[in-house]
Parts: structure tokens; sequence; C-alpha cells
């Protein structure tokens, strides 16, 4: 079952873009190698703050083309979750 966490999203959405550095961000899913499904989003600790534009593209072209390291980019999701919702 996807771990769901509207705070995380929340905040998410209040730091700049990580691929273009910009504000006024969405919560962005990385779906591949997730647990989400058809229809269903991966866990929120597979989020990463995108631009409106940055988002678009990375469903435009795809994550692998997106991301230069989609593991990197998971990673990356990850900690920041972790980061927040422990405090460490």
């Amino acid at each position: 079952m996807p771990l769901r966490d509207p705070k995380h999203l929340a905040f998410t959405r209040t730091l700049s873009c990580v691929k273009c550095g910009c504000f006024g961000c969405q919560a962005c899913h990385i779906r591949k190698f997730g647990d989400g499904g058809t229809g269903l989003k991966p866990s929120d600790d597979r989020v990463l703050p995108m631009c409106h534009g940055c988002h678009s593209k990375q469903h435009q072209i795809g994550e692998m083309r997106f991301f230069s390291d989609v593991w990197a980019a998971i990673e990356l999701a990850k900690s920041l979750y972790t980061t927040i919702v422990t405090g460490i």
C-alpha cells in the first residue's frame, strides 16, 4: 500500500524546482520502479519539487530521459522525505 503524507507534499511544494531552480512547484512523483500502478501514484517518499514546465517535460519525454540518473532522483526524493519526516 503506497505511503501518503499530505504534510510532506505541502512542504515539497514550497521548495525550488530540482531541475531549473524556480519556485511555484508541484509535488512530482517518480513513477519508475515505484509501488504505484495504473491510475495509482507511487508513495509520497518518491516526490521531488518541480515547476509546472519541468513536471510537464518529465511526463512528455519520460523519467529515464528527463533525469540523467533516475536512481539518483529516487534517492534524493527518499532522502528529502526522511529528512523532513524524521527531522534528521
